[in-house]
């Protein structure tokens, strides 16, 4: 099929994620929990979607779709990473490439953002958190025991407020203890905290450590 008649929506049906894995020989396999291909990683921290059409890596917050995974393993500029994808889609061999891909550059480091104090909730919170979000107390226990769920007092209001969060302390979502809604986001109930990953899945890590185990 000549490279013109394809359009980037009919190359991205053709060439998806694992193809790429495959042609540049990456290290590992790729699947919902596995390890990043272009850098160390001690623990699963990335992830390929079920349909192969999207990556993401919990680390640094990366992710995209088939042509930035390219553009990330060869180290291309976007315009020709693109034109790279649709000759690999136009040529039919998804064999492994005869050369050896450049070295990527190393992901910009992120900051975690700087959370405000975070506090275990007392009996009395637990049990009006419950009752707010009619939640077994069970159930309530059980987060705020694996750190999921932990209390502040917002400075700009001098409201109390729950945060639900996790151990990586990346993303966190403050809901204001009284059930009402925020006024800088006129009314929304729930405040994703300034600096927070907000692709970051919460209780990634969690989930991941409770199946290892």
């Amino acid at each position: 099929m000549p490279m013109h008649t394809i359009s980037i929506s009919d190359a991205k049906a053709l060439v998806r994620i694992p193809d790429l894995w495959t042609r540049y020989n990456l290290p590992g396999t790729p699947s919902k929990s596995c390890r990043c291909p272009w850098r160390e990683d001690h623990k699963p921290s990335f992830s390929v979607s079920e349909d192969s059409l999207l990556w993401h890596d919990f680390s640094t917050g990366e992710g995209g779709d088939a042509i930035d995974f390219l553009t990330r393993i060869t180290g291309l500029d976007k315009k020709v990473a693109c034109r790279t994808f649709l000759e690999i889609a136009a040529s039919g061999h998804l064999a492994p490439a005869r050369f050896t891909a450049p070295k990527p550059m190393p992901p910009t480091p992120r900051a975690k953002p700087s959370l405000p104090e975070l506090e275990v909730g007392t009996a009395e919170e637990l049990a009006t958190l419950a009752n707010l979000r009619g939640i077994g107390r069970e159930g309530i226990e059980w987060a705020s025991e694996r750190g999921v769920l932990r209390f502040t007092t917002s400075q700009r209001y001098g409201l109390r407020a729950w945060i639900v969060t996790d151990g990586e302390r990346v993303n966190a979502q403050a809901r204001r203890l009284d059930g009402q809604g925020w006024e800088h986001l006129d009314g929304a109930k729930a405040w994703t905290l300034p600096g927070s990953w907000a692709a970051w899945p919460l209780g990634i890590r969690e989930q991941t450590s409770e199946k290892a185990g």
